[in-house]
């Protein structure tokens, strides 16, 4: 909901949580009515859209965290933007690590600064008998400038593989950071 106008209201489409009985969804879709009716405005491949975003005084700028495809390499994962109302979309937040997109999971925006964001990134895919997650390209990731950059966070966070122990062993589940 716009902050600005709350008879705005976006919705992003698809499943935010990575299981194998997730479904995906077709984009997003904007309301001017308070939900009465509904118009497609893209990102269509994008299949799991975790967040949406609203800018609190221009509804025209949005921005979407998504996930992409859960059991394919694809492109339509990250943050992708919009500043004239879901007309056309930029990729604002574009990872690429060791040649695999990278989906974004999550976004939030400074209250005191609409052009601060945050966004974490998940490096994973999903198969029907399992997943590679906590890649190399997971993180917190921070724009000042309303997404035309980003940068990311490293002081403070952890880094490095993250093992598990299990019946003695010494068991790899990731990446952390």
């Amino acid at each position: 909901m716009a902050p600005s106008d709350h008879n705005i209201v976006w919705v992003g489409t698809g499943e935010a949580n990575l299981r194998n009985s997730t479904q995906h969804g077709d984009g997003i879709y904007k309301s001017d009515n308070g939900g009465t009716t509904w118009v497609h405005l893209g990102l269509n491949k994008t299949h799991h859209i975790g967040r949406v975003i609203i800018h609190p005084k221009n509804p025209e700028v949005v921005y979407v965290a998504a996930q992409g495809k859960y059991y394919s390499e694809n492109e339509e994962r990250g943050v992708f933007k919009t500043i004239d109302d879901g007309k056309t979309w930029k990729k604002s937040l574009a990872l690429k690590i060791e040649g695999r997109d990278i989906g974004a999971t999550e976004l939030v925006m400074d209250p005191r600064d609409p052009n601060v964001l945050y966004a974490t990134t998940y490096d994973r895919i999903r198969h029907p008998w399992g997943f590679r997650g906590a890649g190399k390209g997971s993180g917190i990731y921070k724009t000042t400038d309303g997404g035309d950059s980003w940068q990311k966070l490293k002081n403070g966070l952890p880094t490095g593989l993250c093992y598990i122990r299990h019946a003695g062993r010494k068991i790899f589940i990731g990446w952390i950071l």
